[in-house]
């Protein structure tokens, strides 16, 4: 594939989530989880501590800037926003997959964020897990994605749907567990595997978590956000898709599914404010992704996506103090009620 044709994509992907409605109309079940007020707090809402471990690294808040974009010229802007904002906030930050840098090497600035923020506590890398099972890129070579831009760990995004649904899409996942393997077995930093917008489910969760000792973590990503069989179905111009934009479970329901698979969990997908972002946590997850939230903040300045990510922490603390936890971890033992379609999920899935 000629690199312009993916400079074009990303670009189109930029525009679309800036200029369409691209969230999928799927119900995100927040309803169904209850938090319970604690009419007597017990503790001080100045001192709840909202730092965490991230593999190894202390951070300021549950909080991961998730995977936008790169190889395009409006990613310069972006990344270096986003970059800057995770320094101060001292948060991981995930680069958008580097596949259009591999394909053309002119295009690496805009994933080099260590050059605009040397002191990011955790630069991800991002590349996809199909181009290896289409060999495509080699896992012997898997070192040299994380290499080029100093980055603390890889990200393997699984993007089954939206490749699906590409023209001339890359569609060969065949024998891919086998390979993430090897990727994981081959690899100098941490794996962490995300989805792409569709979720996990826990037969999937405990296989990978069981796969090796080097895959660290897993991003669900569920389906209530951005949704990316919509956005490439708008990108073909002929209508062919559309049927699979709610395709996918929701962060909610898939946050249940991985909760017990043994290794930590980031929940994302349609993650968009303090409450949403205590339930997910009280549901299983460790952390919180974001994108498109910070989307149109990244294009303004550094200072705008600060400010959007300490509304939505500001928000968690206040959550957490009426629920009377004063840390992360005594939140998660908080009481909570789950109700609805959420309820029926949990049951059906006991009984199969």
């Amino acid at each position: 594939m000629e690199y312009s044709s993916i400079e074009k994509r990303k670009q189109e992907h930029i525009e679309l989530c800036l200029n369409k409605n691209i969230q999928t109309k799927n119900t995100s079940l927040y309803e169904d989880i209850v938090l319970l007020h604690r009419a007597i707090p017990n503790i001080d809402k100045n001192k709840i501590d909202l730092t965490v471990d991230f593999l190894g690294k202390k951070i300021n808040y549950p909080f991961v800037i998730e995977a936008m974009t790169g190889g395009c010229k409006l990613a310069n802007t972006i990344n270096k926003n986003l970059a800057i904002a995770a320094q101060v906030l001292n948060i991981p930050v995930c680069v958008g997959s580097q596949r259009a840098m591999l394909e053309d090497k002119k295009q690496t600035n805009s994933f080099e964020l260590k050059k605009f923020a040397p002191k990011i506590p955790f630069l991800i890398s991002n590349i996809g897990l199909v181009q290896f099972c289409q060999n495509q890129y080699k896992t012997e070579d898997i070192n040299k994605i994380t290499n080029s831009i100093n980055a603390d760990a890889l990200c393997i995004h699984l993007n089954a749907a939206q490749e699906a649904l590409q023209k001339n899409g890359d569609v060969n996942f065949e024998n891919g567990f086998e390979i993430l393997k090897k990727i994981a077995n081959n690899s100098f930093v941490p794996i962490i595997v995300k989805e792409t917008g569709c979720g996990i489910i826990k037969e999937d969760a405990y296989k990978l978590a069981k796969l090796s000792n080097n895959i660290s973590m897993i991003d669900i990503a569920g389906n209530c956000g951005t949704s990316f069989t919509h956005i490439e179905a708008l990108r073909r111009k002929d209508n062919f898709g559309l049927i699979f934009k709610k395709w996918g479970i929701p962060t909610t329901i898939s946050t249940i599914e991985c909760s017990s698979c043994g290794i930590p969990l980031i929940a994302s997908g349609g993650v968009r404010d303090g409450i949403q972002c205590a339930k997910l946590l009280r549901l299983g997850s460790d952390y919180l992704g974001f994108a498109l939230p910070l989307l149109k903040p990244s294009l303004q300045s550094p200072d705008a996506v600060i400010e959007k990510i300490k509304k939505i922490a500001e928000e968690l603390k206040i959550t957490m103090f009426l629920c009377g936890a004063k840390n992360i971890k005594d939140f998660k033992k908080t009481p909570v009620v789950i109700l609805g379609k959420t309820k029926n999920w949990i049951n059906n899935r006991v009984k199969n």
